[in-house]
């Protein structure tokens, strides 16, 4: 399985010219917890690429889940998609401030949730090509180290979560 130390800095590029900056690399994330004891859930996402183009986002993912309860059916968890969402807001403050995403570069951010909304009528069962569309509907400074962000997101048109979060410019 992928970890973030087996990240390579040759697989990490940005590409422009076409309106979307594109970031590529290969750093996954992973969430692991458990509901009944000894019976674990997992899921990570394996990122393609972000696409920034002005206040929108977009995330292309392959995911892979794994789960020791009983009929659980394979399915995207919306912890993991939680978390895709904090990493789409940290590279977007990345891109906006002026700075190069570097997933091994020590943290430039931090990002506190404040108020998150999360719809999923139905169960995202892709694995492949996953799409995580974000728009940034109101992006405010605070003072000179913090600003105030409030976000509009869905996975492949399914799972909706709208937030808010407070970034803390380290």
């Amino acid at each position: 399985m992928a970890s973030i130390s087996r990240f390579r800095r040759d697989r990490f590029a940005l590409e422009s010219g076409t309106g979307w900056k594109t970031i590529s690399h290969d750093a996954p994330q992973r969430i692991e917890f458990n509901v009944m004891a000894g019976r674990m859930v997992e899921e990570t996402l394996f990122p393609r690429e972000y696409r920034i183009d002005g206040e929108c986002v977009e995330a292309r993912f392959d995911r892979q889940y794994r789960s020791a309860m009983r009929n659980s059916p394979d399915h995207l968890i919306f912890l993991s998609a939680l978390v895709q969402l904090q990493k789409i807001v940290y590279i977007y403050f990345c891109n906006k401030l002026g700075h190069n995403y570097d997933p091994l570069a020590p943290e430039i951010l931090k990002i506190w949730p404040t108020n998150i909304n999360v719809a999923l009528p139905k169960m995202i069962t892709s694995s492949k090509d996953v799409v995580h569309r974000v728009v940034m509907q109101e992006v405010r400074a605070l003072g000179k180290q913090r600003y105030f962000v409030r976000t509009q997101s869905d996975i492949d048109g399914t799972l909706r979560i709208d937030g808010e979060a407070m970034i803390y410019v380290l």
